[in-house]
This record gives structure tokens, sequence and C-alpha cells, in this order.
């Protein structure tokens, strides 16, 4: 009675000091008590204490049940420590606590949480091999591993064999396919899927009329996303920040900020509270339709509401600042976001060095690039293109050129706009026979020159009265069916 009154008030410590005493004094302790003081642990997080009581269990005159070593596994797959799981699990094994399917689907799940979706299958043959039937929780469990590591394949295979076994399948069954062939942009077979699980009498929820939305708005079918979204409301299931978001996003992409504002108002009224990504979302659209006012705006507001913005937020405005030409509000971002402890990334820098290499102020973008590296944030191909133009724009060739080489050595391969910025350089330098090798080295790479530097080398050639070879790179260019226009 102590035992489980000391268990139920959070009192661990004398919980367990009670267990020792009625050890010593040969009471009968009932495993029932036990366990409700691992759920309490579990609940708690002390999932140390936990897995020591369990320990404790097992060498006094207990009887250990298979329930009790499952509250364990689980506590530590929540805590990420699934071989240990696993681990104990064989142990107890050996001493006749034999696992059941909520074990093994416990294992799964942990496996399946930490990417290691190939020895949750494992875990699933041992279970076969015990004969153990695994359940819908088992597959739906491991084609939710499958889906995070975009095997979106083995997923179809996985959950078409069970559902074509007569196995049983629920909502979170045909919810993960109708996922798959969404994000995968195969929105006739999603929709199949959808319209059969109806017919079979599973009623889709959020998550299923998430994906089907989300997946139009990608495809740009706005129309059907729109459709859908009403009818979840008609039909019962509500829609939450994911379906707003989603929706938002697509009008976005389509240009329709009104639209895409509406929906944030009405998200608001609807007691939906919009989120980091939300304002992200929206805060993107503005920026890209060079609305820096309601962007910031936007990005006020959410401080306000106490939403912290993320590196995601700060990258959108301070691309916008750069593009408008606006560099102290973009260097008072960045200064913000180092104040504030959020870690800029990769983009972050190459927005910051692209900026400053546009304005001409090399040595700034020199030192953000020298800097992001010291920090340990690896440069991309963007990072090294925009620092490679700057060296071009200013004629500093021979920077141009070794930064290339570093960028090769980085394992990053030069593209086409590395090739543009180059020739540009070259062109602008007066040196169009390094530009036409610069071409040749493009091509043997298998990059197709674009127009514009066509353009370049062509206007180069003829400017320094190299007709002859302005017309017969004009005449490749028409081959390749690239169409001049009229600067030609």
């Amino acid at each position: 009675m102590l035992f489980s009154v000391y268990a139920d008030n959070v009192m661990f410590e004398e919980a367990i000091g009670v267990f020792d005493y009625m050890g010593k004094s040969g009471f009968k302790i009932h495993q029932r008590c036990c366990k409700v003081l691992l759920l309490a642990l579990k609940r708690c997080g002390k999932i140390d204490m936990c897995y020591s009581f369990f320990r404790r269990m097992v060498g006094a005159d207990v009887e250990n049940t298979v329930h009790s070593m499952t509250i364990v596994i689980d506590g530590l797959c929540k805590r990420g420590e699934v071989e240990r799981a696993k681990d104990l699990m064989e142990e107890m094994v050996t001493k006749g606590i034999e696992p059941n399917v909520v074990t093994y689907n416990t294992l799964i799940n942990g496996f399946c949480i930490k990417g290691m979706v190939d020895e949750a299958l494992k875990v699933k043959t041992i279970m076969e091999q015990k004969r153990f039937e695994p359940d819908v929780v088992t597959y739906n469990t491991i084609a939710g591993g499958l889906c995070k590591l975009k095997r979106y394949e083995e997923v179809k295979t996985w959950l078409f064999t069970m559902i074509e076994r007569g196995q049983n399948h629920n909502v979170v069954t045909f919810s993960i396919l109708v996922n798959i062939f969404s994000k995968i942009g195969n929105l006739e077979e999603a929709k199949k899927i959808f319209e059969e699980m109806e017919k079979k009498g599973v009623r889709p929820d959020t998550i299923t009329y998430n994906a089907l939305v989300d997946g139009y708005c990608k495809i740009g079918n706005l129309e059907e996303a729109k459709r859908l979204f009403e009818e979840m409301e008609k039909t019962g299931v509500k829609p939450n920040i994911v379906s707003y978001t989603a929706l938002i996003d697509g009008y976005l992409k389509k240009s329709n900020i009104e639209e895409a504002k509406r929906l944030f108002e009405e998200m608001e009224k609807k007691g939906v509270t919009p989120d980091t990504v939300t304002y992200n979302t929206l805060i993107d659209g503005y920026v890209k339709k060079g609305n820096l006012e309601e962007a910031r705006r936007l990005f006020e507001l959410m401080e306000k509401r106490g939403v912290s913005p993320n590196i995601f937020t700060y990258n959108a405005l301070i691309d916008g600042y750069f593009k408008k030409g606006n560099l102290e509000k973009a260097k008072l971002l960045f200064e913000e976001i180092e104040k504030k402890g959020v870690t800029s990334d990769t983009v972050t820098y190459s927005a910051l060095i692209d900026g400053y290499c546009k304005k001409g102020n090399l040595e700034e973008a020199k030192r953000l690039f020298e800097l992001m590296e010291k920090r340990g944030v690896r440069p991309d191909t963007i990072t090294y293109n925009a620092l490679i133009d700057g060296y071009g724009k200013v004629g500093m060739m021979t920077e141009a050129h070794n930064l290339r080489g570093v960028m090769e050595v980085m394992g990053h391969i030069p593209d086409v706009y590395t090739y543009s910025s180059l020739i540009h350089g070259e062109l602008s330098s007066g040196e169009s026979a390094e530009a036409l090798k610069l071409l040749s080295e493009m091509k043997q790479r298998g990059l197709i020159p674009d127009f514009v530097i066509y353009r370049a080398i062509i206007s180069g050639l003829s400017k320094q009265g190299k007709a002859d070879e302005a017309l017969r790179l004009y005449n490749e260019m028409l081959e390749a069916g690239i169409t001049p226009d009229y600067r030609l």
C-alpha cells in the first residue's frame, strides 16, 4: 500500500526504499505495484532509474512479466537507446520472459525513429520466427520509417502486400500510401487510394487530407486542393496548421498573395495558431514579391506573439534586403542572429557573400567566407559561385580561378553559373581566348552553355574585331537550338 502511494506521488526514492525493505523482511511484493512504479518513472523521464529498478525486480522474488519488460524497453527506445533495449529483451528471453507483439512493435518503432529501418526489419523477422504474426502497427511503423528515408517503392510493396494478404489495415495505412504518392507527384494514384479507403469504410482523417492538399498544391492544382480543404470542413475533419500552411504555400507559389493572406487571417479567426513554418511561408512569399515592408511586419508580429523566428526566417529577410540593395538592414539582421544565438547556416552566409559581392565589397565578402569556414559552416556551390562572380566582376581573375580550384578540391563540381561567372570575368578583362577555353572546357564536362554565355562571348569577339570566330559561335548556338534575341 505504502509502496503504491509513494509511486503515485512521484516519491521514487521512498518507493524504492520500501521495495528494498519489503524484500529484506520477506514480504511478498506484488508485480502490479512494481508496474505502477515503472510506469511512473517512465512518464517522468527517469529512464535510468526505471531500468535499474527493473533490474532489482529481476533479482528479487517478484513475478516479472512481459508487460514490465516492455515498459522499460519503451522508455529506452524513446530516449534513443534502442540497442540497449534490444539487449535487455534478448537477456530477458534467457530468463524466461518472452516478448509479445507489443514488445516487438515497441522495439521496431525505436529503430524506425532512429532511421535504422533495416534493423527494424530484422526484429520483424525474429518476431515471425517466434511465431508472432506482425499486425497493422508493425506494418504501419515500418512503412513510416521507410517513408522518412524516402524509400517509397519499398513502402508501396510493403503495404500493398499487407492489404493483399487480407491483414487488417486502418486509416494510418491508407494515409501513408496517400502521402507517398502525393510526395512523388502521382496524385492520380493518391486519389484512387483515397477513394478506395472511403469504399472500405475507412474514414480519412486530417493527415490523409493534408497529404492530398499538399500534393495538389505542389503540382499547382489549387482548385482541387481548395476543394479538398472545403470537403474536410464539410465532413467534420478539422483543418489544422499543416492544412492551412500547405494551402498558403500553394497560393504564394501561384503569386496569389491576397488569398494567402486571407487564409492566414481565417486560420487565426478559427483558433488555429500559426507557427514558425506558417510565418516563414508567408514572409518568404512577401519577400519574393518584393514587399519587404509586409514581410518585416509579419516578422515583428511573430516575435510579439511569442513565435520564435528561426534561421529560415532570417535567411528570407536577409536575401530580400540584399536584392533591394539594402545592405545595412541585412547586416543588422545578421548581427541580430548572432546576438540571439541562432546558428547561421550555409544559406545565410551565401546570401550575405552574394550581396556584398554584388555591391563590390570583396573584403567583407571574403571575411564572411573565412568566418563561415572558421565556424564549421561548409560553403556549397552557391557560396563559391557568389565569390567567384564577385572576383570576376572586379577583374581579380587569378583569385577567381584559384577559388574554382579550391571548390573542386572540396568536392563541389563547377556548374553553368561557375563557368558563366569566369567567362564574363575573362571577357571583362579583354581575354576572349581564355573565355573560349572555358567554353570548350564546360562543354567537355557535359555542361550546356546558355544564351547568356554565348551572347557574352559573341559580343566580346565582335568588339575585338574577331568576326569569323563570332559568326562560328553564332551558328553553333543556333545548331544547339538556342534562339538569339534582339541584342545580338
